[in-house]
């Protein structure tokens, strides 16, 4: 991914130079490119390994991913982002309490912020600072917990707070897989304000299996459901999405050789739906069973559906199909009287739009986990993991290197359609990671997985937009060697576009570029926070970090911390309570496989230096990996280090093979390296105590050659557009997963 940078600058100079970039312009003339261009892979979190991530982006222009991390944990996690998607941080209930909530969770999540990114405002919508954060978690097939936050997840306001940790049950949902949510302020049925109302409307749509299957649910206050259409067939359900103008709500699932959209005009009273199969090229003649069908909706009401196809050991291709037009159908108001409403209809051909005699995703002959995202009409983004491997491979069982990829089309992929006649504009093929993302099969059957495939990427990954109609993936990154059960630790990674075509019109391109490697970043002041707390701390606040060849043999990486001086006690006692000690931490890419070198501190201010790769602690019943450990152990070794209080320095010289790197070492390239602050909440991986620590600041990624050179010095991140509009006012102002739950 590529991020733009800003040289260190003041004053005036500063804010020029923002609002520079927030018009997609520079001091000097570049050509946007045709492509999305992305920045640095975001570590989302350096130690938890959750599967399936989803993200959403709020008009206040926040960030949040959410991934669910096992049923046995109860626990699903939440990190949000206040700087544009440079950083993350967890959320958490209480100092080192990992369930942001304190409710049974950890099965499957679902998070929608609403309103959504975009470039204006839907009828009754507020832009009240911050969005609202809904949620809603399942946890072992038998309930839902919902609920949401006004203050940007700082607390939670959830189905019922007279027992926490109780197993808060969202009301309607006993006996439920795989949820989905849509918000709108419009309901058809309401007579008065055109139907506008004064609350948000979520609509849920899942598998209450106790119900006969797919169901359609609504609530008004977004903690219970009133159940609607239930037992409506098809296999796993995929996404909702409503249409913020309207009100009319859309929901998917995958049937045989393709998939069906339904929709409801009267408020969730009733569901109908349209089966979408065949296709351009003879169509799906494997299964869609064990992927999810995705819409999405553009600014115009037109709908977008994408779905893959299993095919034994031949291509599994992406197939694409829209709406081209609407219909007008009477809902019966409060007042008895009519109104005509619009619904998206006409659903076109299926075409393929990965595999052999594709227009941009011709060479990648397997894709699995499709995901879709849209701006204006017929301008739209698909994410998905895809691999090169020639025909003959079989995904479930045979190991492959697979990358995560955006295919953006600004045409409705007519280049793809059977009417183009070879004059349609040619949709864009991006990979969003410069390595591998996963290197091994990818078994789609759920919890029968356990013992007969590679587990560890779960069921979907997502892309959404932000305002600017700039793509944001969160996806899994598992290519490492953390040892389990089957090898890689899933991290969660977010890619952001930076340049390239936006889905909006009115946007055109911007002309971020990929930045220079360099072997330093800087990292602003202040945000050296607790996942508790808006204080920020100096000995966790992290300003710049670096990694530079010594010599041919020795790597020497340091860190430059705003306050060394009794770095442990400037923690709040609250938050110190349970806590060990602070971990200065370097992780990068290297050779697929992940790589760190750190520097830990203990109450008593004694320091100590680790480097190899990290430890894996694993779930007990499924042997899936639980979270990395930075520390002592089998894959790390003690190494020889320093420290300056005065200037706030860290100095940690590492010889060059303890991370894998082969002497001489120059030229090496170390990917996607990123510093972090820690407070550890364990001794060692060497004891019998495994907990988790609690992440702080986060540098941005920065990709490095190595070479024989002094430090440069640093500059500070490209940072979105919308969170520099800020800045600038500022200063001036089996069982059926069909059963299947996500990790045990």
């Amino acid at each position: 991914m590529s991020r733009r940078m800003l040289a260190l600058t003041s004053g005036g100079a500063l804010l020029a130079a923002i609002a520079a970039s927030i018009t997609g312009t520079s001091t000097r003339a570049i050509a946007a490119p045709s492509a999305p261009v992305f920045t640095h892979p975001v570590w989302v979190d350096a130690q938890r390994d959750a599967g399936e991530p989803d993200i959403t982006v709020g008009h206040d222009g926040r960030f949040y991913v959410s991934a669910p991390w096992g049923v046995s944990t109860d626990t699903s996690f939440i990190w949000r982002s206040e700087d544009g998607g440079t950083q993350f941080r967890q959320i958490q209930g209480a100092p080192g309490n990992q369930n942001p909530y304190n409710y049974r969770a950890g099965g499957d999540t679902e998070i929608q912020a609403f309103p959504p990114a975009s470039p204006s405002l839907a009828p009754g919508e507020s832009g009240t600072d911050p969005s609202t954060l809904y949620f809603m978690n399942q946890d072992n097939l038998d309930s839902q917990t919902c609920g949401y936050s006004t203050d940007a997840a700082r607390t939670f306001t959830i189905t019922d707070t007279s027992q926490p940790g109780q197993g808060e049950i969202c009301g309607g949902t006993v006996g439920a897989d795989r949820q989905w949510l849509s918000t709108t302020r419009v309901d058809p049925t309401v007579s008065a304000n055109n139907g506008v109302l004064s609350h948000d409307i979520n609509y849920l749509w899942y598998d209450h299996y106790q119900l006969g299957g797919n169901t359609l649910g609504r609530s008004n206050n977004g903690l219970a459901y009133t159940l609607g259409p239930s037992g409506q067939g098809g296999g796993n359900p995929g996404n909702t999405v409503a249409d913020r103008n309207t009100g009319v709500v859309y929901v998917t699932a995958n049937i045989g050789g393709g998939a069906y959209v339904g929709y409801s005009a009267d408020g969730g009273a009733t569901l109908h739906k349209t089966n979408i199969t065949g296709g351009t090229d003879g169509g799906c003649s494997g299964s869609t069973g064990t992927d999810f069908s995705v819409i999405a909706i553009d600014t115009q009401g037109n709908l977008y559906l994408v779905y893959a196809c299993q095919n034994g050991t031949n291509p599994w291709r992406v197939y694409f199909s829209h709406t081209t037009g609407f219909t007008s159908v009477n809902v019966t108001m409060d007042n008895l009287a009519t109104r005509a409403v619009n619904v998206a209809s006409g659903w076109t051909v299926p075409v393929p739009i990965t595999g052999p005699g594709t227009s941009a995703a011709g060479a990648i002959n397997y894709a699995v986990f499709p995901w879709i995202t849209a701006g204006d009409a017929g301008r739209i983004d698909v994410a998905f993991y895809g691999t090169t491997q020639a025909s003959g491979y079989d995904p479930n069982s045979q190991d492959a290197a697979w990358n995560t990829y955006v295919l953006q089309d600004l045409n409705d992929f007519a280049a793809d359609g059977p009417s183009c006649g070879g004059t349609c504009s040619t949709p864009t093929l991006t990979a969003v990671a410069e390595a591998p993302t996963h290197l091994s099969s990818i078994c789609f059957g759920g919890i029968g997985c356990t013992g007969t495939g590679d587990r560890n990427l779960l069921d979907f990954f997502e892309v959404t937009h932000d305002a600017q109609g700039m793509a944001d993936v969160v996806y899994n990154d598992d290519a490492n060697t953390m040892f389990a059960a089957f090898p890689g630790g899933p991290f969660d990674m977010v890619a952001r576009q930076v340049g390239g075509p936006s889905l909006y019109t009115a946007v055109g391109s911007l002309n971020g570029t990929t930045p220079a490697d360099t072997n330093v970043v800087a990292d602003p002041t202040g945000d050296g926070q607790y996942p508790t707390s808006d204080t920020s701390v100096n000995s966790l606040d992290l300003l710049q970090a670096s990694a530079t060849l010594k010599d041919n043999a020795t790597l020497e990486v340091g860190f430059t911390v705003k306050d060394l001086n009794n770095a442990f006690l400037q923690i709040p006692p609250a938050e110190a309570a349970d806590g060990t000690g602070l971990t200065y931490l370097l992780v990068w890419k290297f050779n697929n496989d992940v790589w760190f070198v750190s520097a830990r501190v203990d109450p008593s201010g004694t320091f100590t230096y680790w480097a190899g790769r990290p430890q894996s602690n694993n779930f007990t019943a499924t042997g899936g990996p639980k979270y990395a450990i930075y520390d002592a152990g089998s894959n790390a070794t003690a190494e020889t280090g320093s420290v300056d209080t005065t200037n706030g320095t860290i100095t940690i010289d590492v010889p060059v093979a303890d991370v894998g790197l082969t002497s001489p070492a120059s030229g090496l390239r170390l990917i996607d390296a990123t510093g972090f602050t820690l407070v550890d909440r364990t001794v060692s991986v060497a004891s019998t105590t495994l907990a988790l620590a609690d992440q702080a600041d986060v540098s941005p990624a920065f990709d490095d050659t190595l070479a024989v050179q002094p430090v440069v010095t640093p500059e500070l991140p490209w940072v979105p557009a919308a969170m520099l509009l800020g800045a600038v006012s500022a200063a001036a102002y089996g069982l059926r997963r069909r059963r299947r739950s996500s990790a045990i």
